[in-house]
């Protein structure tokens, strides 16, 4: 494994452990921070952000040197990342009593997936890492 896909690795770990551990909080504090009368609150925004970046994360990890992935992978990992999304929206309150589930959660979680994985599909992931570590 190539350096560069050993620091994606590690941080997809890192956002991923990051994302689970305030996912299963108790009580976050609500920020205040409210757009377009409520439809819009800041932590929409992490979840649409962190599924974002976790799923290019694990997209770029799993590519192969030239950043691409075969159909069927992308596939694959298309497919667990919506389970993903539901699976952390629909155990949340399982598992934290005071927590439940949200549709604008779900909704932010699955936008920001399917944006990350449309990013990475569109977006030459070669020009990125070039820029990055220059």
């Amino acid at each position: 494994m190539t350096r560069t896909k050993k620091i994606f690795r590690t941080l997809f770990f890192i956002g991923l452990t990051s994302f689970l551990g305030l996912l299963y909080v108790p009580r976050l504090p609500r920020v205040p921070l409210v757009f377009l009368n409520g439809w819009l609150r800041l932590d929409y925004l992490a979840h649409f952000l962190f599924n974002l970046v976790l799923i290019y994360l694990f997209l770029l990890w799993q590519s192969d040197q030239r950043y691409r992935v075969s159909r069927g992978v992308g596939l694959i990992i298309f497919l667990a990342g919506i389970l993903f999304c539901f699976a952390t929206e629909f155990t949340q309150h399982l598992v934290v009593p005071q927590r439940a589930f949200e549709i604008q959660d779900l909704l932010c979680n699955l936008g920001g997936m399917f944006t990350g994985f449309m990013l990475f599909l569109i977006k030459s992931p070669q020009q990125i890492i070039n820029q990055l570590f220059k």
